[in-house]
């Protein structure tokens, strides 16, 4: 098998490179670790996902055709049946097959369950505590990476749902700053969290997505509500959070002089400091900053694209003239450029050593 052959190759360059004698591998366990993972091609997974995805279709047709639909008893038990079917299934089988195919299928049977709730004409509020006690107990039953992506979503999902109901947005803030302070305390702690707990260890790379995911869509809600009494409060905890952060991120940069520590750090809060009402530049600032720490490339990804999103809808809701907005973008472009450089100057000098 091709993916033994290349345990044993990098197993021998991990013995050869350390020459240590006090070095134990357990090579038959990693083998067959590796042994019970599948490697199936892109297309198959393409063809699993869009088969279960029809398959739930035809399940909500028929339903809807026989007049079941009618009834949100049948509603909530039939989604009651699909969630439980396929959680079990995941939990007994761990077949990549079985569960890229059902998860489309658990999707189904969690929409037909808020329906079914919904037309029992059930709060809101009581609907999204319903579908957070669903999806931690799915957290608790299996670590799969997508049912646990679906699950972390949903509680996301319910939380902002919650707070928004609420209708003040000082909760919205509250809710962004506690996220955007669990992402720095977890990128900045990443062997900490991970060894802390062994449940932790298996969700820590889908706790990190689905909270940069949440975070930039709580940005795009601030964004959408426009103007917000609360926006330079979010910015000086971002702000912060940024501040605290640089002291690990020049450790990778070899920038050990307080002087300069303080330097840069100032440097930073000055470029900021413009953008003190429109918090979601800072935050995708800090999201970059974090990926670049943990080398993440998901996240950078994540973090450029909305980076570019939220400045220019800034340029656009700056009540300038062209002139000014063109000046303000061509300084903030030279500022980026010269950070870029210094940075890369950096990694530059600490390759050759």
């Amino acid at each position: 098998m091709k993916t033994i052959n290349e345990v044993h190759k990098t197993i021998e360059q991990i013995i050869l490179h350390e020459n240590d004698s006090d070095l134990v591998i357990n090579q038959p366990a990693i083998e067959q670790e590796v042994s019970q993972q599948e490697n199936l091609s892109l297309p198959i997974k393409i063809v699993a996902i869009v088969g279960g995805f029809f398959a739930s279709l035809a399940l909500i047709a028929f339903l809807f055709i026989s007049e079941l639909f009618q009834s949100e008893d049948t509603l909530i038990v039939t989604g009651l049946s699909l969630i439980i079917s396929t959680i079990a299934g995941s939990y007994f089988t761990k077949k990549l097959l079985f569960n890229i195919t059902s998860i489309s299928v658990y999707l189904s049977g969690l929409a037909l369950l808020i329906a079914g709730l919904n037309e029992q004409h059930l709060d809101t509020e009581i609907i999204s505590l319903i579908v957070i006690i669903l999806s931690v107990t799915v957290l608790l039953i299996t670590q799969n990476y997508m049912y646990s992506f679906v699950a972390l979503s949903c509680i996301s999902a319910s939380l902002y749902t919650l707070v928004m109901i609420s209708g003040d947005s000082i909760f919205l803030l509250i809710f962004l700053s506690l996220q955007v302070a669990l992402l720095t305390y977890l990128s900045l702690n990443e062997g900490t969290v991970i060894s802390y707990l062994p449940i932790l260890n298996k969700l820590y790379n889908v706790i990190k997505i689905v909270l940069i995911l949440s975070i930039v869509a709580g940005l795009c809600i601030y964004t959408v509500e426009g103007a917000n009494v609360y926006n330079w409060m979010l910015s000086l905890v971002i702000i912060a959070l940024i501040v605290y952060s640089l002291n690990s991120i020049f450790d990778v940069l070899d920038v050990t002089l307080p002087n300069h520590k303080l330097l840069y750090s100032s440097f930073a809060v000055i470029i900021i400091l413009p953008t003190i009402f429109s918090p979601e530049i800072s935050c995708s600032l800090l999201i970059l900053l974090l990926c670049f720490y943990t080398n993440y490339k998901t996240g950078l990804v994540i973090g450029i694209l909305s980076l570019v999103a939220f400045i220019i809808n800034y340029y656009y809701s700056l009540e300038m003239t062209l002139l000014n907005k063109s000046i303000i973008l061509m300084v903030s472009g030279a500022l980026f450029i010269a950070i870029y450089l210094f940075i890369h100057k950096k990694l530059s000098s600490n390759e050759k050593i």
